[in-house]
């Protein structure tokens, strides 16, 4: 990757080697590239060693995928390679970029079991559970990262009767995981063998990885293309032309995804990545269909020649429509799994109704095919009522069919609406400068949203969600992180102070019942706040046990206070106030600073909303008295 800047280094191929190696270590913040493979350490990698092999290594710029900018090791022998990628980058980003996507990183492993019994296959497809359970416990740090065996699925007939090919689908995560296949096939083939009443032959991975497929598009415009002597247009058509023919002829094809390789090999070898296997399935897949087809396909779109490496679209040429190009999406492969909507409601109904031939026949249909999918799956969605939304509806036979309905609410308490508030907000914290958010603080930001929920002034027709509480919760401890950060303490505590920093995003998630000004809006906001500060000082504190402290006001004592202050300003108060340090003691550690200005904010400020002391507001301070 590139933090320090765009992939784009005008001028980098006419700098020296030393030139270059600078400013590639400067932007990846490595020193340096090592090379010191010795024949000792060589010696130790393989057997019969005799020496070592070079080759140049060099980087591809210009490279933007999925709009981050990357530069691209390449390890190569054959000149222009570099070259020639870097420029097709150049012209990709001028346009979209790269977009790229992948598929999960499932592999797959095979398990031979020869001469099975009558019923094997279907008594192998029932011992799914069984089987995972076997394969997950020899792959157990796997599993704790959320890898594991996913599913499993029985061909017969291979290459004749008296043979099946089970094919175990792991997903390996980030790893290639040819050696956790390998063991987890190992591991599996006697209980197969067992279960289909034969004997188990092989058991090792495919390099054909179908279930774990990358795709890759770039639009380049027809100005992008312009060359001395060619329009950029007249380049868009020699280059379709090429595509096609390559589509309809194995010998183009197979220099065709020859040029592909020129730039993925070199990269596989920059990074020690086991390109033979890469290249061996990508072949494979090549010939799938009985005959060997391009990897990637371009054609026309408007003024933009469209580049796409995409496994569906390039089954020699074959339409989307067409039987052997089928793409099985979410739902098939969701088989023996559980599949999640949100707002089921925004399908569009004739999607719907696809649900509902799941859901009432167990199988999945694909118009106009002779297909035939038998389907497992446990369906769960999500839809806001219909006179919330009234962006779609569920339509009735549909919702007839879910066994269960369960309908949610807003949190009824202020410790339901804390947890979630605390579980959901993503909290910006920096190493060695610790978060504590007081409980009081907590309850104030909960009845905030609960008073809203109550007001007449809102909108309760739109609602007012939990959002409001955890957005409130990252903005509240922000504010205090800021001035931490300012007077250099060492822990971060909110205060009544910081409360106003949550005002910006409390207003975008509430909806007012009439057409209220700014000004307007912002008073209904702190009248909020000031109805929860007293309702939760009302839990935590009687008047009569804060006498002390409101005969001290009325014998001429004063407080001032500011957002921007420093929380050792704050402990004098506990000498000056009689009573107010062992109020805050119930709160907090009074002999933490900050926790100790967030009690005593708290404390005037919930006496003066119960009228028992004054404030004046002076620009950024309060002064109680």
């Amino acid at each position: 990757m590139n933090p320090k800047g765009r992939s784009k280094l005008p001028g980098f191929h006419k700098r020296s080697p030393a030139k270059r190696l600078e400013e590639i270590s400067w932007r990846v913040k490595k020193p340096g590239f090592a090379v010191d493979l010795t024949i000792e350490k060589a010696d130790a990698m393989i057997e019969n060693a005799v020496g070592v092999f070079c080759l140049p290594l060099g980087i591809a710029t210009n490279f933007m995928v999925n709009g981050v900018d990357l530069l691209v090791p390449m390890a190569v022998e054959e000149p222009s390679v570099i070259a020639a990628a870097s420029n097709a980058a150049r012209m990709a980003r001028a346009g979209t970029g790269f977009l790229a996507e992948a598929d999960p990183s499932v592999m797959v492993g095979q398990v031979e079991i020869l001469d099975p019994t009558t019923g094997a296959r279907e008594r192998l497809e029932d011992s799914v559970d069984e089987i995972a359970r076997i394969a997950d416990a020899t792959q157990p740090e796997l599993v704790s990262l959320g890898g594991g065996m996913r599913t499993m699925a029985v061909r017969r007939d291979i290459g004749g009767p008296g043979r099946l090919v089970v094919h175990l689908y792991i997903d390996c995560l980030d790893a290639m995981g040819a050696n956790m296949v390998n063991t987890i096939a190992e591991a599996v083939s006697h209980r197969l063998a067992e279960i289909a009443g034969g004997r188990a032959g092989l058991r090792i991975l495919t390099n054909l990885a179908d279930r774990r497929l990358a795709r890759a598009r770039c639009a380049i415009p027809f100005d992008g293309l312009d060359r001395e002597g060619f329009r950029g247009k007249d380049v868009a058509v020699g280059v379709t032309a090429a595509s096609d023919f390559a589509i309809s002829d194995p010998y183009r094809a197979a220099t065709h995804n020859k040029g592909i390789f020129n730039g993925i090999d070199p990269f596989l070898i920059a990074c020690g990545n086991d390109w033979r296997a890469v290249e061996a399935g990508a072949h494979a897949f090549a010939a799938r269909n009985g005959s060997y087809d391009p990897l990637a396909t371009w054609r026309i779109e408007g003024s933009d020649l469209i580049g796409e490496v995409d496994p569906i679209k390039v089954a020699q040429g074959r339409t989307l429509d067409d039987e052997s190009s089928i793409h099985f999406g979410l739902v098939p492969r969701a088989h023996r799994s559980l599949f999640a909507i949100n707002e089921l409601p925004d399908l569009a109904e004739k999607i719907q109704v696809a649900f509902f031939n799941i859901m009432e026949e167990n199988d999945f249909q694909i118009k106009g095919f002779p297909v035939r999918l038998p389907l497992d799956t446990f369906i769960v969605a999500t839809a806001n009522p219909e006179d919330y939304t009234s962006r779609g509806r569920i339509i009735t036979p549909l919702k007839d069919r879910f066994d269960v309905q369960i309908r949610t609410h807003y949190p009824r308490e202020r410790k339901d609406e804390i947890q979630i508030m605390e579980q959901e907000a993503r909290i910006l914290s920096l190493d060695g400068l610790p978060t504590f958010v007081p409980d009081f603080i907590k309850e104030i930001l909960a009845e905030i949203t609960f008073q809203a929920r109550r007001s007449q002034e809102i909108n309760q027709h739109s609602g007012v969600s939990c959002r409001v509480s955890i957005r409130s919760y990252e903005a509240i401890v922000g504010s205090a992180l800021r001035r931490s950060l300012k007077f250099s303490e060492d822990i971060v505590v909110p205060r009544i102070t910081d409360i106003e920093s949550t005002f910006p995003a409390i207003a975008g998630k509430m909806e007012m019942e009439y057409e209220a000004v700014d000004d307007n809006q912002a008073d209904i906001i702190v009248n909020l706040a000031k109805q929860a500060i007293k309702v939760v000082f009302d839990t935590h504190f009687k008047l009569e046990d804060l006498s002390s402290i409101t005969d001290a006001f009325e014998n001429g004592v004063s407080a001032e206070i500011a957002q921007n202050q420093p929380s050792i300003d704050y402990l004098p108060a506990f000498n000056i106030i009689p009573g107010i340090k062992d109020a805050a003691a119930t709160l907090v550690d009074p002999a933490n600073p900050a926790e100790a200005s967030a009690a005593i904010e708290f404390i005037l400020e919930g006496l003066h909303l119960s009228n028992k002391i004054n404030r004046e507001v002076i620009e950024n301070r309060m002064v109680y008295k």
